[in-house]
């Protein structure tokens, strides 16, 4: 699970400093949004892989704090019928995301390090 924690940071990493390279240079909107959905789709499914393999995984109590926000977010998501109220919510998830975002990469991050230093723990 070490490799896919890894390759997880790695990507998350590299899909945030692709999208941030990608709005800066000529900025568009369009550029904007794709990386909402891009990165955020892989955040989403590393999250479930992470909640589904839990008892392999190695992990930070944050993350359970954002597994509870991420679930708000989705019920919140599925649960308005009124168009209005709809177009609010995805406004104000505009600028949550992002948030959410770094905040998801700081978890991963620090748990790929708790398992570096639990790894050379090991070696001794």
């Amino acid at each position: 699970m070490n490799a896919l924690k890894k390759v997880d940071v790695i990507g998350q990493a590299s899909l945030l400093i692709l999208w941030l390279l990608s709005v800066l240079l000529p900025f568009t909107w369009e550029k904007a949004l794709m990386g909402y959905f891009i990165v955020g789709s892989w955040q989403f499914t590393s999250a479930i892989i992470h909640r589904l393999r839990k008892d392999k995984m190695l992990v930070v109590s944050a993350r359970t704090h954002y597994e509870r926000m991420l679930l708000v977010v989705v019920l919140g998501l599925a649960s308005f019928f009124n168009p209005t109220v709809v177009f609010i919510y995805l406004y104000i998830l505009l600028f949550v995301s992002p948030v959410m975002a770094i905040w998801y990469f700081t978890i991963s991050l620090r748990e790929c390090r708790v398992w570096h230093a639990k790894a050379l723990v090991h070696l001794k």
